[in-house]
């Protein structure tokens, strides 16, 4: 079964290379057994190959790289991307048509 993903907000405002930020619940499972996760602080940004999602993540000390605050996999993560960007995209026509 494929998790159902909502995007509860999208907050449009660039700061150097960040499109927006978007806060997303994930459902894994219907009724009774469902869970969900929030997913929030996630960015968009604008890459040198076009938009992307990115999540938080945090530098340690005693470590060269950053940690993501979420794993996900590959499915899920083109999930989530698909669902945000098509929220943005939206969001951005909006602003657009006011």
């Amino acid at each position: 079964m494929e998790p159902k993903i909502e995007v509860l907000k999208v907050s449009l405002g660039k700061k150097g290379k960040v499109l927006a930020y978007a806060n997303t619940r994930v459902t894994f499972g219907d009724g009774e057994g469902a869970y969900g996760v929030t997913l929030s602080s996630l960015k968009v940004v604008d890459g040198a190959k076009g938009k992307f999602v990115d999540v938080p993540a945090r530098k340690f000390k005693d470590q060269d790289d950053y940690v993501p605050f979420y794993f996900l996999n590959k499915p899920l993560k083109d999930a989530v991307t698909k669902a945000v960007l098509e929220a943005f995209d939206k969001e951005v026509k909006s602003r657009e048509g006011k």
